[in-house]
């Protein structure tokens, strides 16, 4: 059914660019005890989907997507020039659990490091581990000072979640209705 629903959108992708097996020819960008992190394919898409559909996962991120709404989403992920989107995968059961984004911020001066993880996966610590190397990467590999995360303030969880990695709540602001917590984590580069 998504196939073909992705077929009269006219959401067309480039299968033989992700024709290798997760894998057999391709590493992941960093791993952890339970977590292997890859750039967003093609072939992630369906596994995904639940996180733009499910309310649960939504329920502070502005409400749920339609499938059409998702997969159109979730395309323009695949192609953005501007961030980088990562699939959160069990390294036992290569099960997908979330999907990490590292975007410009609403402030321009920014980049945010964002994160959503599918409900059967709350509760077990992989936001955290994922997050945590996720950091590690971003300090190694990217020329930034400091990178942001953005979550409402209702969200208790991932305000939690933000603060137990170290971040530091730099303000707050009305964004979408709601008030929002700008937590900021500064990297700490030898120069």
């Amino acid at each position: 059914m998504w196939a073909a629903l992705r077929f009269l959108m006219g959401v067309c992708y480039d299968e033989a660019v992700f024709a290798f097996e997760r894998g057999t020819h391709m590493k992941p960008l960093f791993t952890t005890a339970r977590c292997a992190v890859w750039p967003m394919r093609a072939d992630d898409v369906d596994a995904l989907l639940p996180l733009l559909t499910d309310t649960r996962v939504r329920a502070y991120l502005g409400g749920p997507c339609t499938a059409v709404q998702a997969y159109q989403k979730l395309n323009r992920w695949l192609n953005a020039q501007d961030a980088l989107h990562w699939v959160v995968r069990e390294t036992s059961t290569d099960a997908v659990l979330g999907l990490l984004s590292v975007s410009p911020h609403h402030d321009p001066r920014d980049m945010e490091l964002s994160y959503q993880f599918l409900p059967a996966y709350w509760g077990h610590g992989y936001a955290a581990e994922a997050l945590r190397a996720a950091l590690a990467y971003i300090e190694e590999t990217m020329p930034l000072k400091r990178i942001v995360s953005e979550t409402q303030e209702k969200n208790i969880a991932s305000c939690r979640l933000l603060e137990k990695l170290g971040y530091q709540l730099a303000s707050t602001c009305e964004r979408f209705g709601e008030t929002q917590r700008i937590y900021i984590d500064c990297f700490q580069k030898g120069e």
